[in-house]
């Protein structure tokens, strides 16, 4: 088999009637036998190629790439974070008149975590939450936890738990099951008229 430009057309036939692909592969003189036979079937694979993608069967296809053996490995970048994202908000108002002034501020720290197939999420503003969600191929689970509570009275507080499932049983149908509780002990609020003194009490324990 002798070294050069080796061309391979590929006429279609049936449904492909009319259908002309044609590939070159050129070898030197300094490859092998072997090296020319490998490298003519390689081109013979590929050939198919444009005629199979508008098929049913390209569904099944795979695609491999082989690195040279002398085609070093990128190493992937140092994260000294490790995925984490922190973000800081700082919010502010002052208003005012002759009569009074009006001053308040807010703040929150946040930070994100997303990694292939988890996500998870930490907040402290007035509130804290944390929330984690996996994606599979099989479909999702997702989990977070909200907590309230009052600086002047620590028995005053409020925290809510909810989670999430999708099954994904198969293409175009989820079977998705959401559920929450919540222990409730922040209502300062709620009137206490038609109350008994005793029921007062036991509503504030």
């Amino acid at each position: 088999m002798a070294a050069g430009e080796h061309t391979l057309t590929f006429i279609g036939l049936r449904d492909f009637q009319g259908r002309v692909d044609t590939l070159v592969y050129v070898s030197s003189n300094t490859d092998t036998q072997a090296e020319i036979r490998d490298a003519l079937v390689q081109t013979v694979k590929l050939g198919p190629m444009p005629f199979i993608a508008g098929t049913s069967l390209a569904q099944r296809l795979r695609i491999t790439y082989e690195a040279p053996a002398d085609e070093q490995a990128i190493a992937p970048a140092e994260d000294p974070w490790n995925l984490w994202v922190f973000t800081t908000r700082v919010n502010g108002m002052l208003d005012g008149e002759s009569e009074y002034r009006y001053l308040s501020g807010n703040g929150s720290i946040e930070a994100t975590r997303t990694a292939e197939d988890l996500k998870l999420i930490l907040r402290q503003s007035g509130t804290a939450e944390i929330g984690a969600g996996i994606q599979q191929p099989w479909g999702s689970i997702d989990v977070s936890l909200d907590a309230l509570q009052y600086l002047h009275d620590l028995s005053q507080h409020r925290i809510d738990l909810f989670g999430g499932l999708s099954i994904r049983v198969f293409r175009g149908l989820n079977f998705n099951i959401f559920g929450s509780v919540a222990r409730v002990k922040d209502q300062l609020y709620l009137s206490g008229a038609g109350l008994t003194p005793e029921a007062r009490t036991i509503s504030a324990v």
